[in-house]
């Protein structure tokens, strides 16, 4: 259960919060039918989050199955058929393929673990090809990535293009209808731009202290930490704004509300942490 767009479940309405687990269940329950049990580990609460921009679906109702980690409990999920299921377990074994790339490429010493997921990555490829991609296309998006991390005083938009890209064209394939693709589309590079920036503040002083890419930091030196910070907000503001705008109707309250109890609270402790706990250059 990771993903710094995770919901306060107690601050939604009892109404939200029982779609919401449905919805989160709904792809767990997804992940482990499709690469078993330990799969679910690579589930993130942004998936879920994004399953929000999804219209909901009444004619593939929640049906009772047994919970994934708790197996002798019975939770409400929604069905695999359900495409808002189908399109987020494909999102969440995309960018699953890209951390494990990543963390590859950048010689990541704790990257054996991904031994565990081997199912996922051996037959995860299905679901790429699916979505028109294949291993090798992602292997170069996130060797251009890297490449980009390695040049100086660029912009956020120049630093995360790869990645952003790819994620553009993904909201483009599974969110858009053809009178918001351009906004989805942005809302892709925006979300790409927003999660780089918090894991920069929440990874601070390790990354400094390994001597490893922090886009936080970068921008950090490029101004002042105060400037940084205003830019964090602007884009975390900007990607609220555009997610509402895009938003079926009836999941707008819900996605607001898990973005301002959730991510923003969150964003608001890992900022208050690192004033506190480090010294800005």
């Amino acid at each position: 259960m990771i993903g710094p767009l995770s919901p306060h479940l107690c601050q939604l309405s009892p109404a939200d919060r029982v779609y919401y687990r449905n919805l989160y269940c709904g792809v767990c329950k997804s992940l482990k039918n499709r690469f078993g049990r330990i799969s679910t580990l690579t589930l993130s609460h942004d998936v879920a989050f994004l399953g929000l921009l999804f219209p909901q679906q009444p004619q593939c109702p929640s049906t009772s199955v047994p919970c994934t980690l708790y197996p002798w409990r019975k939770v409400l999920a929604l069905p695999e058929e359900n495409p808002i299921i189908q399109s987020c377990l494909l999102i969440n074994t995309i960018f699953s393929f890209c951390k494990y790339y990543d963390h590859q490429q950048d010689g990541d010493p704790h990257s054996w673990k991904y031994f565990f997921f081997r199912k996922l990555f051996r037959e995860g490829t299905s679901l790429l090809e699916q979505a028109g991609l294949s291993e090798s296309e992602l292997q170069e998006i996130i060797a251009q990535q890297i490449q980009v991390e390695s040049l100086t005083d660029l912009s956020i938009e120049a630093y995360t293009k790869p990645v952003a890209n790819l994620s553009a064209r993904l909201f483009g394939q599974f969110f858009a209808v053809p009178e918001n693709e351009s906004l989805i589309r942005l809302l892709g590079r925006l979300y790409i731009q927003m999660i780089a920036l918090y894991d920069g503040i929440q990874d601070y002083q390790e990354d400094q202290q390994q001597n490893r890419f922090n886009l936080f930091l970068c921008l950090e030196k490029k101004s002042n930490r105060k400037d940084a910070f205003e830019q964090v907000h602007l884009v975390s503001k900007r990607f609220l704004n555009l997610a509402l705008e895009v938003c079926p109707e009836e999941n707008r309250k819900l996605l607001h509300d898990s973005f301002c109890f959730g991510f923003i609270s969150r964003l608001k402790n890992v900022e208050q942490n690192l004033w506190t706990n480090s010294k800005h250059p």
